[in-house]
């Protein structure tokens, strides 16, 4: 993975532990599978943050429209410029209200 450092093969060979265990039952499917994607070791392989945060984890919080959750889904426009139109209607909830862009004009 760093090009500085040579190939290193861990002996012998262990594998994963499931996340089912490490959390001991106390978490969903969904944050099991979270972690999964996000905690890899190869780091080319983990999940992008912004794909993380659209993770059907983070439903319940698109789900439900309160106040207290609006500040959550208030991206800068530079956090957002390269994502396809229908990812950033999966991401901010049609409840948050629309920031304004350059000139006033909402995105």
């Amino acid at each position: 993975m760093n090009p500085n450092y040579p190939e290193y093969e861990f002996t012998p060979r262990i594998s994963a532990h499931p996340w089912e265990k490490v959390f001991r039952g106390w978490t969903p499917r969904e944050a099991n599978e979270l972690a999964e994607l996000m905690l890899r070791y190869d780091p080319a392989s983990r999940l992008p943050p912004l794909q993380a945060l659209m993770h059907r984890f983070f439903d319940s919080l698109r789900g439900e429209e309160r106040a207290s959750h609006a500040a959550l889904f208030d991206f800068r426009p530079d956090e957002l410029w390269w994502c396809a139109p229908k990812d950033r209607e999966r991401l901010v909830p049609r409840w948050v209200p629309a920031r304004p862009g350059p000139g006033g004009k909402a995105e």
